[in-house]
């Protein structure tokens, strides 16, 4: 995982993850345990455009500030990032990859 990305978002989203590291996971793209503020990735997002790698991040972080998906979670994923939806889209495998 490049700390850029992190340095890139955290200010953006407006809260800081303690620790982020890399996991295979088979059922999900990133976990976030909100206590420890440590952000789990999967080793398998390179294999997607990067910007799919930021959404799981942006995602990950909005927890930070949202312990659920709720209607202001979502709100804070799309204040961050607006075309979210894309780059969840490809990950949910509903549309093709872009470059």
């Amino acid at each position: 995982v490049t700390p850029a990305l992190f340095e890139k978002w955290q200010p953006i989203v407006g809260t800081y993850a303690n620790e982020i590291r890399l996991k295979k996971m088979h059922t999900r793209w990133g976990s976030c345990n909100t206590r420890a503020k440590r952000i789990w990735l999967s080793v398998y997002l390179p294999a997607y455009p990067i910007k799919c790698t930021e959404y799981v991040i942006v995602h990950e972080l909005c927890h930070l500030h949202h312990a659920n998906h709720s209607h202001a979670f979502w709100q804070t994923v799309a204040i961050a990032m607006p075309d979210y939806q894309q780059w969840h889209n490809i990950l949910a495998g509903k549309t093709g990859q872009l470059d």
